[in-house]
C-alpha cells in the first residue's frame, strides 16, 4: 500500500498538518475487512501526527469505495458484471469516467478538510 505523505504550515495552528492520501489496492480487500485490519494499524500514526481521526475516515471510506470500482479485481465491477449480464471488459470501459472524477473528488477533499469537517465541527 503506498502512502502519500504531506506536510503543511497551517496558520491556524501554528503546527505542521498532515494529510493522508490513499493511492491504491484497497480493491483487493472487501471494505468491511479492510477498515477492521487497517484501522488499527493506521490509528495510531495518524493521530500521533494530528490528523482528525474524522477526517481519516472520511478519507478512508472514500479510498475504500474507489478500490471497489477499480478495473480489474474491483469487487463492485463483478456484481455490476452479472447484474447487468456484460463482460469486465464492458463494464471497464465504461467505469473509467467514473474513477477519474472520484479520484479528483478524493484530492479535492484530501487537501481541503474543511469541506470535510464542518458538519462535524458544527455538531460539536
Amino acid at each position: 500500500m503506498k502512502i502519500a505523505l504531506e506536510f503543511k504550515k497551517n496558520s491556524s495552528d501554528g503546527g505542521s498538518m498532515s494529510r493522508i492520501v490513499f493511492i491504491s489496492p484497497y480493491r483487493d480487500l472487501d471494505n468491511a475487512v479492510a477498515m477492521v485490519l487497517l484501522t488499527p494499524i493506521f490509528y495510531p500514526v495518524i493521530s500521533s501526527i494530528g490528523i482528525d481521526p474524522v477526517f481519516f475516515g472520511v478519507i478512508m471510506v472514500l479510498g475504500l469505495a474507489i478500490g471497489q470500482i477499480t478495473p480489474p479485481v474491483g469487487l463492485c465491477l463483478f456484481v455490476a458484471c452479472d447484474i447487468g449480464k456484460v463482460t469486465i471488459e464492458e463494464i471497464s470501459k465504461e467505469v473509467v469516467p467514473w474513477l477519474i472524477v472520484l479520484i479528483l473528488v478524493l484530492i479535492l477533499v484530501t487537501f481541503s478538510p474543511g469541506m470535510v469537517m464542518w458538519i462535524p465541527n458544527a455538531m460539536m
